[in-house]
């Protein structure tokens, strides 16, 4: 058994005792009291380790938006020459011509 969760009755005097008989005179047991006190105790000593997941979380982000731009910018590099084709093929005219050429009008549907 690791842990065991007593109900004081006596109030403060009790926590007294108990810490007294298992804390500071025998060594199988350990008698967390006053409550408060150890749990602020215990959250100060491991206070670094948030910041050590906040640090990495950002790391996370950074990695992780670096990856996106990263393919981003390869599927471009990939397609530049097909686009470059059917750039080439939309300066006749026709329908493709409003898809790929940004700089010319798009044509209206009467005439297509």
């Amino acid at each position: 058994m690791s842990a065991v969760l007593v109900k004081l009755k006596g109030g403060g005097m009790a926590g007294f005792r108990m810490d007294m008989m298992y804390n500071k005179q025998g060594n199988r047991l350990t008698f967390a009291w006053p409550i408060g006190q150890v749990m602020a105790g215990l959250f100060d000593k491991i206070s670094w380790f948030d910041s050590v997941l906040a640090v990495v979380s950002y790391l996370v982000a950074l990695v992780a938006t670096a990856s996106i731009l990263a393919s981003i910018y390869n599927s471009m590099n990939e397609r530049q020459r097909e686009i470059a084709i059917l750039r080439a093929l939309a300066r006749g005219g026709g329908p493709s011509s409003a898809q790929f050429s940004w700089k010319q009008r798009p044509s209206p549907p009467w005439e297509w």
